[in-house]
């Protein structure tokens, strides 16, 4: 366990109450759209600090591994 895992429960409480107020959401149930909501977060942590332009790379072929 990493020690942001204990804010994933929170996390993921407030995208499944919101998720449905999103425009790519619509249709799709939050189980659906789970798995990528828990990579960005999970993201955020792993490339704090780092800029966009540093860190897309790794989180294209992160996400093509999650």
């Amino acid at each position: 366990m990493h020690d942001y895992d204990a804010g994933w429960d929170e996390e993921d409480a407030w995208w499944k109450a919101n998720h449905a107020s999103r425009p790519y959401a619509k249709g799709r149930a939050y189980d659906e759209l789970r798995p990528a909501y828990f990579y960005g977060y999970v993201s955020t942590h792993r490339h704090k600090g780092r800029s966009w332009d540093e860190a897309k790379e790794d989180l294209r072929t992160g996400w093509d591994k999650f």
